[in-house]
């Protein structure tokens, strides 16, 4: 029945493209492709850039995420949470590229526009664990240990289950607990992170 009701739904779709909503002006691709007209550019979602470019940075491409995510940046009309993804992704960007100091910064900036701390975003846990990985790289240990924490928090409260994030966070703290010298704090967290 299920492939049956993909049918009648295409039918659909072809009759409201060829009728109802069809764009009848004339940048319309010369009317060859029936399409609808474009919607007012304020109902776009900006967020979609930035997540684009967030998951370029996560797949190595930092050179082509940074510069869909300065593009964002530099059309003025990102803010709020989407400004706050974009500089997520931006940090992402500069500590794959070794640049600590820049990172952070754009971390900081992230959490100045990611809403309350409580109840946490998705997009504020991950400016915070961000911004602690940056002051670990950084070797500000204690400062990190202390917003790592607070990233263990917030991931905590937002997944009931053990996440990738979650992990990330716990192996960033073994990283800060092996470089002040607690081994057995830090092969406690590298084993929760496994």
């Amino acid at each position: 029945s299920t492939i049956m009701l993909n049918l009648v739904a295409v039918q659909i779709v072809n009759y409201l493209l060829a009728g109802p909503l069809r764009d009848k002006t004339a940048e319309s691709v010369g009317g060859l492709i029936p399409q609808t007209r474009l919607l007012p550019e304020g109902s776009w979602l900006p967020n979609a850039t930035a997540t684009y470019g967030t998951a370029l940075a996560l797949a190595g491409q930092t050179a082509e995420a940074q510069r869909v995510l300065q593009e964002s940046l530099g059309t003025g009309k990102v803010a709020g949470p989407a400004l706050a993804d974009t500089h997520n992704g931006l940090g992402l960007c500069a500590l794959g590229s070794g640049k600590a100091a820049a990172a952070l910064d754009h971390f900081q900036k992230a959490l100045e526009t990611a809403g309350p701390p409580d109840p946490p975003s998705r997009i504020r846990a991950a400016a915070v664990l961000g911004a602690g990985m940056a002051q670990l790289e950084l070797g500000k240990l204690q400062e990190a240990e202390k917003t790592l924490r607070e990233a263990d928090a917030a991931y905590r409260k937002i997944y009931q289950l053990p996440t990738p994030a979650l992990a990330d966070v716990k192996v960033a703290r073994g990283r800060v607990a092996m470089l002040e010298g607690r081994a057995g704090d830090a092969s406690a967290l590298f084993a929760e992170a496994d």
